[in-house]
């Protein structure tokens, strides 16, 4: 039979049990509710899958033009003067090098993505040779097939209407299309990828669609 002090000791252990059971209770759902919730975790977007599938489209044609024109010539030789006329057929396609694009040219919002992109380019410009033609205007065909070398005239002709293609005026015209061109052709295909609005800019200049 136990002795009064081993009672009364058993009776003290027993009376802490219920407050050492709150205590590792607690413990316990503490610990589950810190490994649950955890601490913030910050999502930081970066620009570069954006970059890496825009340079991957390399040069994208905004605008192919089909120009013709008529161009006449005077030829002073000996004689009565030797007049041509050349009907002039080419292509000019207009373009933008989206590999010249980094993570600095684009600037992300909540909602909108801002694209600066560099200014379009004449990535093909040549000349239809066989829609552009060389008639002769003298009905004198003695006369100048003896004053002059057809071959070499019609070298110079075609390098005269090589040139035309070049000119500034159908360069500016087939670059400012090609900017108008990118609101239609190019930002759709960007929200895509974005999935968010995109705003393009041209050095500065937005781009309306």
């Amino acid at each position: 039979m136990p002795t009064p002090d081993t009672f009364k000791e058993r009776i003290k252990r027993s009376s802490f049990t219920p407050y050492i059971i709150v205590i590792l209770l607690t413990m316990i759902l503490s610990w589950f509710l810190f490994r649950t919730s955890g601490p913030d975790i910050v999502i930081t977007e970066k620009h570069d899958l954006i970059v890496e599938k825009m340079q991957a489209m390399g040069k994208l044609e905004l605008l192919k033009m089909t120009v013709k024109d008529v161009m006449s010539y005077n030829m002073e030789i000996p004689g009565p003067d030797v007049g041509y006329l050349m009907v002039i057929s080419g292509e000019i396609t207009g373009c933008i090098d989206l590999t010249k694009i980094d993570k600095s040219a684009v600037r992300q919002e909540d909602s909108i993505v801002h694209i600066k992109l560099p200014e379009p380019e004449i990535c093909h410009a040549q000349i239809d040779l066989h829609k552009t033609k060389l008639y002769e205007l003298n009905n004198i065909p003695l006369l100048s097939d003896l004053a002059v070398d057809k071959k070499m005239l019609t070298e110079k002709m075609y390098q005269k209407a090589e040139s035309y293609l070049q000119n500034d005026s159908l360069r500016n015209i087939a670059i400012n299309e090609s900017r108008k061109n990118a609101g239609t052709i190019l930002k759709p295909v960007l929200e895509t990828i974005c999935n968010k609005k995109v705003v393009l800019e041209f050095g500065g200049k937005m781009v309306k669609p």
